[in-house]
């Protein structure tokens, strides 16, 4: 059965949602509280949309990453080998202490797939510039790739998935951009794995859907 808008369920749904959420989408509505509610529902399918393809980069980024340096260093354990940063030691750390809590080895595939986007993105900073993006990781991307132009892009899409995975508005975002630079990103280590991801992406479908902008109270027609 479709939802009922009534005046009563709008106000329920205002407090569930808390006015500090609605804000941004009741100023694009300038105001009309129905827009606001279509506005804040459209974010929510898009954000579910892009967040899929978010989820394929950052396991294809993590595997990636994490092959090139089992093979550069020869250890499925490459982080023992490797001098890293305190913050990336801690990182690593945390993930054992979470495998644990669960009652399971802490075997090197676990390790990497408990290790957030933002260990992996920091791997290409400028921190191990030659430590491990010349000998290892240089080869996973196009030769005309500069490390700095790939972290700032890698960093952009840290940002862009915490805003998601933190159920923010991305109503002043580029979204259809966003997207793109996920696929281009992608592509550069793997066009192959872009071309699949893009296929099974239900995005650019939502993206292209426009919001019912007509009140079923105000114009009932």
């Amino acid at each position: 059965m479709p939802f009922d808008y009534s005046e009563k369920n709008i106000i329920r749904l205002e407090r569930a949602i808390s006015a500090e959420r609605l804000k941004p989408y009741l100023v694009r509505a300038r105001g009309d509280i129905w827009i606001a509610l279509q506005l804040y529902i459209r974010n929510q399918q898009l954000s579910e949309a892009l967040y899929g393809v978010v989820q394929g980069y950052e396991v294809f980024l993590r595997n990636a990453t994490d092959n090139a340096l089992k093979k550069g260093f020869g250890s499925d354990n490459w982080w023992e080998l490797a001098s890293l940063r305190e913050r990336e030691r801690d990182d690593i750390e945390d993930a054992k202490k979470s495998i644990a809590g669960r009652a399971v080895e802490a075997t090197p595939g676990r390790i990497v797939a408990e290790l957030n986007l933002g260990f992996w993105t920091n791997l290409y900073s400028n921190y191990y510039e030659h430590m491990l993006w010349v000998p290892y990781l240089r080869g996973l991307f196009p030769m005309s790739m500069s490390r700095k132009k790939l972290h700032e892009r890698l960093d952009f899409l840290k940002i862009l998935r915490n805003r998601i995975a933190h159920h923010e508005t991305l109503t002043r975002r580029n979204i259809q951009q966003d997207y793109e630079y996920l696929l281009e990103t992608i592509g550069w280590i793997s066009p192959t794995v872009r071309d699949w991801i893009a296929e099974n992406s239900c995005f650019q479908e939502r993206y292209e859907k426009r919001i019912q902008k007509r009140h079923p109270f105000k114009d009932p027609a």
